[in-house]
């Protein structure tokens, strides 16, 4: 299965946003939670897993599906501070644009297209 770098944003922004994932409870995500919908339901799962092996999500892998999950890391909380920038849609777009030109991009790489578009943003990078 494929990574699917935009479901990955949506669901870690999700996860950022939402109150019940707060570290006190695991929580198994369903349909309509998050960015999970009944025709990304697999590939949602997917992500999640790998996520939580990755040390982006605190959670349970398990034999079912969808990994329950608590919380974001720190690891996480950071790399979101650096690409928040991504949440604007023109820049969005261009970090998209520029990935196309490859065959895959891991989310350390898109922190740092994010990092260099806001170092260019602010005249340090010329």
């Amino acid at each position: 299965m494929k990574h699917d770098i935009e479901l990955m944003r949506d669901l870690l922004l999700g996860i950022e946003e939402a109150d019940e994932f707060d570290g006190t409870r695991q929580i198994q995500p369903v349909v309509g939670m998050l960015a999970v919908r009944k025709d990304n339901y697999s590939q949602a799962a997917y992500l999640l897993t790998q996520l939580v092996e990755a040390g982006f999500v605190d959670g349970r892998n398990s034999t079912m599906p969808m990994p329950t999950i608590s919380r974001l890391t720190w690891h996480c909380h950071e790399l979101l501070d650096i690409i928040r920038i991504i949440r604007v849609p023109d820049v969005w777009a261009k970090l998209k644009a520029r990935m196309v030109t490859v065959s895959s991009v891991s989310i350390e790489m898109l922190g740092k297209l994010a990092q260099a578009e806001v170092g260019a943003r602010l005249g340090l990078v010329h």
